[in-house]
């Protein structure tokens, strides 16, 4: 598969039990070109359908999506950091405190 990019990809959770190809497509794209979200509320990951999603299963995405491409969680969690600060600029990804 031959995919050429100039924007931005987000990849969420997919239904498994309707393969439209998306796994192959995340496993294909450029990594400089991959953002991950949950789809909040609807379709939570694999192991919490039937629940409300949460932002927090963001985390299980980046897993998925990990492990379609056969490489370490934390280092696409650095890529995806890298291509979140590319595109939005660095203030956003940067937890500030608020003053107490």
């Amino acid at each position: 598969m031959r995919i050429v990019a100039s924007k931005y990809f987000r990849y969420g959770m997919d239904d498994p039990r309707r393969d439209r190809g998306l796994r192959e497509v995340a496993a294909a794209l450029p990594l400089e070109r991959i953002l991950v979200e949950t789809d909040a509320p609807l379709l939570a990951p694999e192991g919490y359908r039937g629940r409300r999603n949460e932002p927090a299963y963001v985390v299980k995405v980046l897993e998925l999506v990990a492990s379609l491409r056969a490489i370490e969680v934390e280092a696409l969690a650095a890529r995806l950091t890298r291509n979140f600060d590319e595109l939005f600029g660095p203030d956003l990804s940067t937890v500030v405190e608020e003053p107490s």
